[in-house]
């Protein structure tokens, strides 16, 4: 994983190098009056833009209390509400667990205020150590096949895997 602190100026737009499934690029993110926001754009070395979009951030993620496998399905109860409703699916991103096959993307359940379920045909295991569920926006979504890049709202930082 590749990080780039956002460091925004009143000077002029923030800039970076990316590289996106294997490919360098530029990040330009600027602030727009109209919008009162951020938003991002993605060049090509030739300064052709791949595309402009507001800049949308990613929460930290909601710890896992506990984890448990039956009958093909996990299900994982949050330390604190995760804030989605009851019968949403929703992709979540699991990581910090132990055993590894706990972590991944998946597409969840919400079964309570503080829980939610997915399949794994395999049992990975008792969990013998408890991360965390996120919900990430990937700004480079439907532009680039492998490459993701999430902004961290947090920690004011881009995300690019791989």
């Amino acid at each position: 994983m590749t990080v780039i602190p956002f460091l925004p100026s009143s000077i002029g737009p923030f800039e970076f190098q990316a590289t996106l499934d294997g490919v360098p690029y530029t990040g330009v993110v600027t602030w727009g009056l109209v919008g009162r926001r951020y938003y991002i754009s993605i060049y090509n070395l030739n300064g052709e833009r791949v595309f402009t979009l507001p800049l949308i951030g990613s929460t930290d993620g909601v710890a896992i209390e506990s984890a448990s496998w039956s009958n093909g399905v996990i299900t994982m109860t949050t330390t604190t509400p995760h804030g989605y409703l009851m019968g949403m699916t929703v992709d979540l991103v699991i990581s910090g667990m132990i055993p590894e096959a706990y972590n991944g993307e998946f597409q969840v359940l919400i079964t309570a205020r503080d829980e939610f379920q997915f399949s794994a045909p395999a049992n990975p295991g008792e969990a013998t150590q408890l991360g965390a569920s996120n919900y990430d926006v990937d700004i480079s979504g439907g532009y680039f096949s492998t490459s993701k890049m999430i902004f961290r709202e947090s920690s004011q930082r881009f995300e690019i895997v791989p």
